[in-house]
């Protein structure tokens, strides 16, 4: 049993100075840690991560339809708009080529829709949220701004004219 923890320690010993080794010879030899390449990659992936996670809609089974919101629009823009840096930053390191003049452009256009995406979700939402309180005050189960709830008569620490 001895002999096994042995083996296992020097398996495990040479291990970790290759790695070492392999870790100190790519630094040491001037080639930058990160390509354009490398950046135009995971500018790709933060697009499609963004793709299947935030900017995913949602189906909601009780109205039938999808659902979507300004905050949920919101982060997809947050996600593509770090997408779209990354896709800037690999061309100023010097990536070129039409896939990436391709997929820079379309980056900017996505980022131009969501932003309007945005502002229009924020309306509709701003728009709904007013239509609900008008239908609530008319039923009278929402007061008001200064009456108080079922009266019909200012509230007691609301300002007399």
């Amino acid at each position: 049993m001895r002999g096994v923890v042995t083996r296992r320690r020097a398996a495990r010993g040479w291990l970790l100075p290759s790695a070492a080794v392999a870790a100190a010879l790519s630094l040491g030899s001037g080639c930058p840690s990160e390509t354009s390449y490398d950046v135009f990659v995971r500018a790709q992936q933060l697009e499609g991560d963004a793709e299947r996670s935030a900017c995913k809609l949602v189906f909601d089974s009780s109205r039938g339809a999808h659902v979507i919101s300004s905050e949920e629009v919101a982060r997809c823009l947050r996600q593509n708009l770090v997408a779209l840096a990354e896709y800037e930053r690999a061309g100023s390191l010097g990536f070129k080529g039409d896939a990436y003049d391709r997929a820079l452009l379309a980056a900017r256009d996505r980022v131009t829709r969501l932003e309007s995406m945005v502002r229009t979700v924020t309306m509709l939402e701003r728009e709904q949220a007013a239509a609900t309180r008008e239908e609530a005050t008319e039923r009278g189960a929402v007061p008001a701004p200064g009456q108080a709830a079922g009266t019909g008569s200012p509230s007691p620490t609301s300002p007399q004219p």
